[in-house]
């Protein structure tokens, strides 16, 4: 039933020819195959409904739908794709990613619905290219960036605060802090704190700027490599993560900072708006 659903809604957005297959695929977020056998059907006048007993048979069993269940408890933010790979190499089974999907359906898995992104506002928009061409050859060696990171364990949660607390080892007294506006940050108490211990250190960082910040492109590596080491516990995970964190080099933090004088210049071509890093 829900698949002649999915068909009917895809005949309506092709009748007229208003949409072609790519953009119908993204709008119902629905395989771009699956749209260009609806459009071949209605070019040969053929029924949309669906044939009793047609189409592939079930390949995964109970025993690998088990497995499947199991892979997404140990990560929940894992892709069809990566938990199509897993069960390829774990079963020694060639299955296809749309196989996976319809049965993480069937299991009443689904996508968590994305993250709202506020809108930019238009003071903020303006003052992020004022501050892009200020700061655009900043020396970000010296930047020291502190963000939150959150890791999953089924449904635990770990909450990881870094703040290099060697600044003054690596920098002496010309480093300064980066951190963006979260209300955490903007708290009394982390405020006070921070005029306490580094009056004279803290950076002024546009609102609702992520993507400027590379700290959050490091996390994103960070949490990737976490969820390959599988962590079974709290412990495990925690480990996992200080022995990552403790592997990073200058060397390999490198480029991170040295984006930031593109990033400036991206968002000032992009008249301060987001920009894609």
């Amino acid at each position: 039933m829900a698949q002649e659903v999915m068909r009917e809604k895809i005949k309506t957005l092709l009748i007229g020819d208003k949409h072609t297959p790519t953009e119908i695929s993204r709008i119902l977020d629905v395989d771009r195959g699956t749209v260009y056998r609806v459009k071949k059907r209605l070019q040969t006048n053929m029924t949309l409904k669906h044939k009793r007993g047609g189409g592939r048979p079930n390949l995964l069993g109970n025993s690998i739908k088990y497995t499947a269940t199991q892979f997404i408890k140990s990560d929940p933010e894992t892709s069809v794709r990566k938990l199509t790979t897993r069960i390829t190499k774990t079963k020694k089974l060639t299955v296809s990613k749309s196989t996976v999907h319809l049965t993480l359906q069937k299991l009443k898995y689904s996508k968590p619905f994305p993250v709202q992104i506020p809108l930019l506002s238009e003071k903020n928009r303006l003052f992020r290219i004022e501050w892009a061409q200020k700061n655009k050859f900043k020396l970000w060696c010296r930047a020291v960036f502190a963000d939150e990171a959150s890791f999953w364990l089924n449904r635990g949660k770990i909450l990881e605060w870094h703040l290099l607390s060697q600044a003054e080892a690596f920098h002496g007294n010309r480093w300064f802090l980066v951190q963006d506006n979260d209300p955490k940050h903007r708290s009394k108490l982390a405020q006070q704190w921070i005029s306490e211990k580094m009056p004279n250190n803290v950076f002024q960082w546009p609102s609702q700027s992520p993507d400027l910040n590379p700290i959050e492109n490091l996390f994103g590596w960070l949490k990737n490599q976490v969820v390959k080491q599988h962590a079974k516990s709290l412990a495990e995970l925690e480990k996992c993560i200080q022995t990552i964190w403790d592997s990073l080099t200058p060397e390999f933090l490198e480029p991170y900072w040295k984006s930031m004088k593109r990033r400036c210049q991206m968002v000032v071509e992009n008249d301060g708006n987001k920009i894609k890093y």
